[in-house]
């Protein structure tokens, strides 16, 4: 995992090979568990004096050591033993074959240019036209009643609002590129066979503050409103090799993102930023981009990477007599 220079992250986090600071940035809250080694460059710590995080466990030390306050380490815990976890893994079966919306179950109503889903009964990235989620105009896709889907994603244009629920997956590449600040309704997850993409300043938040996401801790509330994006991408259109999800500058996500490969963010005049829990083979922040703190997710969507598939199951009825 890689802060370049000038990266805040006010958010725990964990890698299972090396963490390296750039520098001058910062690991302001939360608990740092490293497996590999750390690395602290110039005017960058994990912490501060008088205002230590958590707990750091690195397994490998600052060079070779265990973590000190010489180092630019302040935690409340610091040990070489990091807690041991394993990463999710998504059910792309699965899901290519009950997400509905998606390749096995199509819109029951719809209006406007919804998604291309599939082209061939194959998960392979079959569609090769970048879905955008955010066009210039109107669309709805909609599984179940209307009134109690299934499963939506629907487009309101003039608004920009995104309306989400369910488990929805596309063969192949999306991208929200209007460079507009647009919102989500809902609690759904996105599968794309192909990478995502946030480009052209655009901004997808889950409560809105102006002209951007309102990232202070307690204004968004995940546990009912929740818009993840599972992506097994390998760079694409505008997407540089090795990212499954890019942001670009001035670019801003709200919600849960996991990468098959490289989570990237890009750097600029005004970075990119994000708040919600990541998971992926990599993640690069580059200069002054931003992860900011968010609530604890009670209320996990039953399709994100980790979360068992299997349906509830219910007993039949049995016969009481009195």
């Amino acid at each position: 995992m890689t802060l370049s220079s000038s990266v805040s992250a006010a958010v725990p986090l964990y890698t299972m090979g090396n963490l390296c600071l750039g520098s001058s940035s910062h690991v302001t809250a939360g608990a740092v568990a490293v497996r590999g080694g750390l690395t602290v460059g110039a005017g960058a710590g994990v912490g501060a004096s008088g205002a230590p995080i958590d707990r750091a466990d690195v397994a490998g030390g600052c060079a070779g050591n265990p973590c000190s306050n010489a180092d630019g380490v302040w935690a409340t815990a610091m040990t070489q033993t990091p807690p041991t976890l394993t990463a999710p893994v998504p059910n792309w079966d699965y899901w290519y074959a009950n997400a509905a919306p998606g390749p096995k179950h199509g819109c029951d109503t719809s209006t406007g240019t919804v998604p291309v889903f599939d082209n061939d009964g194959l998960r392979n990235k079959s569609v090769t036209t970048v879905f955008s989620l955010t066009p210039a105009t109107s669309y709805s896709c909609i599984v179940g009643p209307p009134a109690n889907p299934t499963g939506q994603l629907s487009w309101d244009a003039t608004s920009r609002v995104l309306t989400v629920s369910g488990t929805i997956f596309i063969d192949g590449q999306v991208k929200i590129d209007n460079g507009q600040i647009n919102r989500y309704v809902g609690q759904a997850v996105l599968y794309v066979s192909g990478a995502f993409n946030l480009a052209n300043g655009s901004k997808m938040c889950a409560v809105v503050a102006g002209t951007d996401c309102d990232f202070s801790t307690n204004a968004w509330d995940p546990n009912t409103n929740l818009f993840g994006v599972v992506s097994n991408g390998n760079g694409g259109v505008g997407v540089f090799a090795g990212n499954s999800v890019q942001l670009g500058c001035n670019d801003r996500f709200q919600g849960a993102l996991f990468g098959t490969n490289a989570v990237y963010f890009a750097s600029g005049v005004s970075p990119a930023k994000q708040q919600g829990p990541m998971v992926a083979s990599t993640v690069v922040f580059s200069s002054s981009a931003v992860a900011y703190p968010f609530k604890s997710i009670q209320a996990v969507p039953r399709s994100l990477p980790g979360q068992s598939v299997n349906a509830a199951h219910v007993n039949p009825p049995q016969n009481f007599s009195e």
